[in-house]
């Protein structure tokens, strides 16, 4: 992870190939209108993770801007996991509830609590894979694979407050939930379309914010690009040393341009683990290495 240089606000072209295989959702509740929502399940034994190399092809939205401390072009050389979403179904439009990154057979990593009426913000707010009726989402907002809706769409709602912030108006927010308490997430990168979406208004200004397993809370502001497709953005972030990521939100601080309510899509969702399986290994065989030699 050291790999993983700081870079705030820098533009980048990538051209590389991506590709997608078929997905697998299981339905994990309803809302009050009965409208089914699904986890989707990603890596081991499931729907493979995509090479980090692979994040933002060109063919669909391409990053035009980049915010955080972690730039695209160290998660895309990195040995990040990677979600691309590609394997949407035009006809799916699936209501989601969680993203699950399966590990192992035992651990995985859980991105949840968007999409259910637990969240007054996002009740109000679908987050939904694939085509999905109002307001376009996952219509326009793939950043690879072979469709435009192959993607996490989600509808800006009412403000919620969230660890004593209250936003005056959201789209993104969930939890970062490990199986396994010795694990958690160090750094996490995603690609973000919001340029109206045919809605007609942008995203305006706004904050990503991540929570830390120590409470506290890291802001990284975004700044209103406009209409011309050119919200098109890829936010990278990496935990200080020692913390890891427990939740995720992207607010808007000031409105858009324009005219409606602008959708934001998410795609090519990146992260990486600590410690990794075979850091544990290393530490293992470490700690079995110094005993014997205490003994001898």
């Amino acid at each position: 992870m050291k790999a993983l240089l700081s870079l705030v606000a820098v533009v980048g072209l990538i051209s590389v190939t991506a590709f997608g295989t078929p997905v697998n959702y299981a339905v994990v509740g309803t809302n009050s209108s009965s409208v089914s929502y699904g986890t989707l399940t990603y890596g081991y034994n499931s729907v493979p993770f995509q090479s980090a190399a692979n994040i933002d092809p060109a063919g669909l939205a391409t990053v035009l801007v980049q915010y955080g401390n972690v730039s695209l072009a160290a998660f895309q050389a990195s040995a990040a996991n990677v979600i691309d979403f590609n394997t949407a179904d035009a006809a799916n439009g699936v209501k989601v509830t969680s993203v699950v990154a399966q590990l192992d057979a035992t651990t995985s990593i859980a991105f949840t609590n968007f999409g259910n009426t637990s969240n007054t913000e996002l009740a109000n707010s679908m987050t939904s894979y694939g085509l999905a009726g109002a307001g376009g989402r996952g219509r326009l907002g793939a950043f690879s694979g072979t469709a435009s809706y192959q993607a996490l769409g989600f509808d800006s709602g009412a403000a919620v407050s969230w660890n004593g912030a209250t936003p005056a108006s959201s789209w993104i927010d969930f939890d970062v939930i490990p199986s396994d308490p010795t694990k958690g997430v160090s750094s996490i990168g995603f690609c973000i379309d919001g340029a109206g979406n045919g809605s007609g208004r942008s995203l305006g200004n706004g904050l990503f914010r991540f929570g830390l397993s120590d409470g506290s809370i890291a802001s990284v502001p975004y700044i209103d690009t406009g209409l011309a497709n050119n919200n098109d953005m890829f936010v990278g972030y990496q935990a200080p040393d020692g913390l890891t990521i427990t939740h995720v939100q992207m607010e808007q601080t000031s409105v858009g341009t324009g005219s409606g309510t602008p959708p934001a899509n998410l795609d090519d969702l990146s992260f990486t683990v600590v410690p990794e399986p075979a850091t544990m290994g290393l530490l293992l065989i470490g700690g079995i290495g110094a005993l014997l030699k205490r003994r001898k």
